[in-house]
């Protein structure tokens, strides 16, 4: 991998609902340290909404998940479950080191919950970075603090 002044190149923001891929990685440190220097991997593939909001319907009748699982800003993936630790971590792919981003990763979600940790064939939900894209840019790249709009449609 090509790296910068740093090390690193940094990833880009995956911009669209639609996924280019089946199958996604996520990466985090299960411990909760990022001091942790043995970051964990697993390769996930992609879980249908209906499918999803099926496995957490108990968790929907809740305050916890009220609005149910909601396709417009979550994604579903299985294979080995997140566990606490990683959350906040990347749901990912690689673009073809053939393409003009020569290999860059491309973050598509954020973990955020899943039960249970670690099992095979549990599902973890993430929250889809396509949905948050003009708020991230706006913090990102704002000019002015006074501009900051936290209004987020979900519907």
């Amino acid at each position: 991998m090509d790296k910068n002044y740093y090390g690193y190149k940094p990833a880009c923001l995956h911009p669209y609902y639609n996924l280019p891929h089946e199958n996604l990685q996520m990466t985090g440190w299960t411990s909760g340290s990022y001091s942790d220097t043995n970051s964990k991997k697993a390769t996930l593939s992609l879980v249908d909404r209906k499918t999803c909001a099926k496995r957490y319907k108990s968790v929907a009748k809740t305050r916890k998940l009220k609005s149910g699982i909601l396709d417009k800003i979550q994604i579903c993936a299985s294979y080995a479950n997140t566990c606490q630790g990683d959350s906040r971590g990347p749901l990912h792919y690689r673009v073809d080191p053939k393409s003009p981003r020569q290999g860059h990763f491309v973050i598509a979600g954020i973990t955020s919950f899943g039960k249970p940790c670690g099992r095979k064939n549990s599902i973890g939900v993430y929250t889809r970075v396509s949905a948050f894209i003009g708020w991230i840019e706006d913090i990102v790249w704002r000019q002015n603090e006074d501009n900051l709009d936290f209004d987020i449609d979900v519907k």
